[in-house]
């Protein structure tokens, strides 16, 4: 016969009764010179609860399923140190200065509660966004944090833009030295202490995530780390082991009927 976790629990009644037996609750009579008193006082004593709702729980199993082993020790013996029965020890039950325990199977969870087995909030959280955030027309997209890596030296052909870098190689931003510098090189002459090298760029993968807003918190907390981030939604056509995952996550909960997150086409902001 197997219990199920509801079975289990104890009545008010019976944990009242660990509760008194353990004297957690109950009424100490004390005597003073001026006279008695009557104090209810709660009493901290965790290891004789600890054993009373023991007791009770063991009681509770006994009536509804038979002991698949026993365990016995020696009372003044450590309280490691017990020997295995697989069957009822009757010698060992008629000796007061031994310890005797009735081992149980494990409850079997019914599905109801496996089912209220609490998914931690934070996950619950993503279900919900993978059913509701905008997809940007991509199937089981795969949000991505990117970062703006320049690339300069380059020669006429491969560059995007021109800079203007000292003889340190550091960028000279100023605007009026920018334009003296160009009108110099469009003139033909020579521009010492300054050289014009090509530019381009390319965005480098920094992290992914399961949705938008986890890239949003991710820039939010690292940001400061990277340069010139922006989100991308990659594709995760035959990605089947991340596909698998995410509509695992999404059976978490429930779609929304309004249909801002169906998959379905790469974007980036």
């Amino acid at each position: 016969m197997t219990t199920t976790p509801t079975e289990m629990l104890l009545t008010d009644d019976e944990l009242l009764a660990c509760l008194v037996e353990a004297s957690c609750i109950g009424t100490v009579k004390m005597s003073f010179e001026i006279g008695p008193y009557y104090i209810d006082r709660p009493t901290i004593n965790a290891t004789l609860l600890a054993e009373a709702l023991q007791r009770a729980l063991l009681a509770r199993l006994s009536e509804q399923q038979q002991p698949v082993a026993w365990r016995v020790r020696w009372r003044d013996a450590p309280p490691e140190y017990w020997t295995m029965f697989p069957r009822e020890p009757v010698e060992a039950l008629a000796d007061p200065k031994r310890e005797t325990q009735p081992l149980y199977a494990a409850p079997v969870p019914t599905p109801a509660a496996q089912a209220a087995q609490a998914v931690p909030a934070e996950i619950m959280a993503i279900c919900h966004r993978l059913h509701t955030q905008d997809n940007r027309i991509t199937d089981n997209p795969l949000f991505a944090v990117q970062e703006r890596r320049e690339i300069a030296g380059l020669d006429d052909g491969y560059a995007d833009a021109w800079a203007w870098v000292n003889d340190d190689c550091e960028e000279i931003t100023d605007p009026d030295e920018v334009a003296r510098l160009e009108a110099a090189h469009a003139n033909g002459d020579d521009t010492p202490g300054a050289r014009r090298v090509g530019m381009t760029h390319r965005w480098e993968f920094v992290t992914g995530c399961l949705t938008e807003q986890g890239c949003k918190d991710y820039i939010k907390a690292n940001g400061h780390n990277l340069h010139s981030p922006r989100i991308y939604a990659y594709g995760s056509y035959r990605n089947a082991e991340f596909i698998a995952l995410r509509k695992w996550l999404k059976s978490l909960a429930a779609p929304t009927p309004t249909g801002a997150g169906d998959d379905h086409g790469g974007g980036h902001a």
